[in-house]
């Protein structure tokens, strides 16, 4: 089974993503940055479900670790598949300072850029990437201005790599509704939010993990963004 190199994979959706690609045969390279406890638990976790890891650290925000993060990833073999998870966020949705902007157009948008780059000089034939957007690209708001920025830049990248690495790399995207509380998203708006969607479901990071492996395996496909928000961008209707 092909290799995934999976950024941001010590927590949250990353480590869903981690468990539920391993469940599904792959070896994987787990990337983490400040979270050294949880990726090993994890490299442990995925280990005794029989699936080959490895673990590696790189701040996304140094463009020359960014860089280096795939050629550090060849033990197991070729990475076939990337998934750019790795995110920061913000405490404060309102926070539009110069410092704040900077950083998260380096970690949400420069990073994957860079990271891709890399991998589609050494990726083997079916390859593809996955980037982790934010399904409110298809719902913009006044809010959360610099993270949404990066967010929608990365939903553009998305097209533009499709071209760029046809026909030897997929690039596709998965666009996540709330599913995990935050500092300013409580399981309680959370919940009270999935259930104004359309399709009135609790989200689950299994969601997540279901479209990603899609992607992963979809060979017809490029230059797309599934949605999994319960069908919300629909309403043109933000949850913070």
């Amino acid at each position: 089974m092909s290799a995934i190199l999976i950024t941001g994979a010590a927590r949250r959706i990353g480590r869903a993503l981690a468990l539920g690609l391993a469940e599904r045969g792959y070896e994987l390279y787990l990337h983490y940055h400040a979270s050294a406890a949880e990726a090993a638990a994890l490299v442990e976790q995925v280990r005794s479900m029989g699936r080959t890891c490895q673990s590696v650290s790189a701040d996304l925000a140094k463009a020359e670790e960014a860089a280096a993060l795939v050629s550090r990833c060849q033990s197991l073999g070729p990475v076939s598949h990337l998934i750019n998870n790795a995110a920061i966020y913000s405490d404060d949705p309102d926070d539009f300072s110069a410092v704040h902007f900077d950083r998260q157009m380096a970690v949400n948008l420069r990073a994957p850029l860079i990271v891709a780059e890399a991998f589609s000089r050494q990726a083997p034939g079916g390859a593809s990437i996955v980037n982790l957007l934010d399904s409110r690209v298809g719902a913009l708001s006044a809010r959360f201005v610099s993270y949404m920025t990066a967010k929608a830049g990365l939903e553009a990248a998305t097209e533009m790599l499709a071209l760029r690495y046809a026909p030897r790399v997929r690039v596709n995207a998965v666009a996540p509704g709330p599913i995990l509380a935050s500092a300013v998203e409580t399981p309680d708006t959370i919940e009270a939010f999935q259930a104004r969607t359309p399709l009135a479901l609790a989200l689950s990071p299994n969601d997540i993990v279901e479209a990603t492996a899609y992607l992963v395996t979809a060979r017809a496909l490029t230059g797309q963004v599934l949605y999994v928000d319960g069908g919300n961008r629909f309403t043109s209707r933000t949850y913070v």
